[in-house]
């Protein structure tokens, strides 16, 4: 393009940036300012801080060399969209049309591969029994994912009862393999996230701070109306 316009370069480069800002899936953004009288580059970042709303601890299963603009869970950004499959009718879907628009937080277990492991059946019966039924009905959901490659694969019977009789719409499948990949979560180790009902990561922890850790837990109690729940230390 001519002098007075912008080459496809500069207008990539404009359009990647503000996409990135007003999605707030983005990440940091530099920009030449003018600052305290010279050039310089200023970093702004699209995240909340720390605070009662969210909380913002390291997790060993996150790949924290992943680029954060290509969707890395991160405690205060949104959660960034993911192609996955219903396990009760194997049909495809993308995250973000299936999470509910309603004002409710989310659960969301992103399981390991091996989650017939016994550890993991009871950190899941711990949510499903031991959390959701602790606060309000309705005010939250869960959503499970598995990382196996076919819903074929997967059986009810894998999965505590409660998963089945009272959210049969919320397990699916990340048969594509590009789900765990794009939130950089480790298959062999899972993790589990609150999404607030705004669409930003409340908080992001290993699947040991579920149970026996109780941190999910304590996000909630803080965060959501819980009379008499008691905080774990």
């Amino acid at each position: 393009m001519g002098d007075n316009g912008l080459s496809h370069e500069d207008f990539f480069k404009v359009f990647h940036t503000g996409g990135g800002f007003t999605s707030g899936c983005g990440s940091m953004f530099e920009l030449n300012l003018r600052c305290g009288g010279g050039d310089g580059a200023d970093i702004y970042v699209v995240e909340y801080q720390q605070s009662s709303v969210v909380e913002k601890t390291p997790v060993k299963a996150l790949d924290n060399s992943l680029n954060p603009d290509f969707g890395l869970l991160r405690s205060g950004r949104r959660l960034i969209n993911i192609p996955l499959r219903r396990f009760s009718d194997d049909v495809p879907c993308e995250l973000h049309d299936v999470l509910p628009a309603t004002g409710h937080y989310v659960v969301l277990v992103l399981l390991p591969k091996l989650f017939r492991d016994p550890r993991v059946q009871q950190q899941l019966e711990y949510l499903m029994i031991g959390i959701l039924q602790k606060f309000v009905s309705g005010i939250m959901e869960p959503f499970v994912i598995h990382p196996l490659r076919s819903n074929d694969d997967v059986e009810w019977s894998m999965f505590p009862k409660a998963l089945k009789e009272g959210w049969e719409w919320n397990l699916f499948g990340d048969v594509s393999g590009q789900g765990y990949e794009t939130l950089g979560v480790d298959r062999d180790a899972g993790v589990v996230a609150v999404l607030r009902p705004d669409g930003v990561l409340g908080g992001v922890w290993d699947l040991d701070e579920l149970a026996p850790k109780h941190r999910v837990e304590n996000y909630l109690a803080v965060n959501l109306s819980a009379p008499g729940i008691k905080l774990f230390p």
